[in-house]
């Protein structure tokens, strides 16, 4: 069964979860993960990726309408 049973429910609450996942720490935690032993993820990095996704949420959405429906 599909997530969103409309467009109407993907547009509405897809930048909410973006917004909520889509966050630093999650960055960080993700790299955390896969950095290899004694090494952590660089604090400029994380801050980029910050920056890159801040903001982006209702782009996410149009993106997808472009890519899968244009």
């Amino acid at each position: 069964m599909a997530k969103y049973a409309s467009w109407a429910d993907f547009e509405r609450n897809v930048p909410i979860v973006y917004r909520e996942r889509a966050t630093a720490e999650a960055f960080r935690a993700g790299l955390s993960v896969i950095a290899p032993p004694g090494m952590t993820p660089r604090t400029n990095r994380v801050e980029a990726y910050r920056r890159g996704v801040d903001g982006k949420a209702e782009l996410v959405v149009e993106g997808y309408r472009r890519a899968m429906f244009e």
